[in-house]
């Protein structure tokens, strides 16, 4: 098994804002952890909600 990561960056300036991390054999393209950045620092890591995983989605 493996993850699959999706690296987030902000459209503004090209940071990176969140990890998200998510099985490759779901068919759902939902997050299983993400890891919200701050300046390089972690700030949250969480169980998705349907708004981080929009989110994540839009970039």
């Amino acid at each position: 098994r493996e993850l699959v990561v999706d690296i987030v960056r902000s459209m503004k300036d090209e940071k990176v804002i969140a990890i998200a991390t998510h099985d490759p054999l779901s068919t759902l393209k939902i997050a299983s952890k993400v890891i919200i950045l701050d300046s390089g620092r972690i700030v949250n890591i969480s169980e998705p909600r349907n708004i981080i995983d929009k989110y994540i989605l839009k970039y």
